[in-house]
């Protein structure tokens, strides 16, 4: 037998080490995703509240209350 042989256990081990590993990468990267998803949702919303906040002091929004007089 060649002095530079691997045995199949090795081989095997090293492959379930690297199976076992991509998969914590990918529940990271999946969890990435949903944060990152949810950073945007969150974005988005603030976005729109600072707009109906806006119209109303700026004279374009349907506003319920008394406009303020300068």
């Amino acid at each position: 037998m060649p002095t530079d042989a691997v045995s199949l256990d090795f081989l095997a081990k090293q492959a379930k080490l690297n199976l076992d590993e991509l998969r914590v990468v990918r529940k990271e990267i999946a969890e990435m995703m949903r944060l990152i998803s949810a950073n945007y949702e969150l974005t988005r919303r603030v976005a729109r509240r600072q707009g109906e906040l806006r119209a109303p002091i700026a004279g374009n929004g349907n506003s319920t209350r008394p406009e303020l007089s300068p």
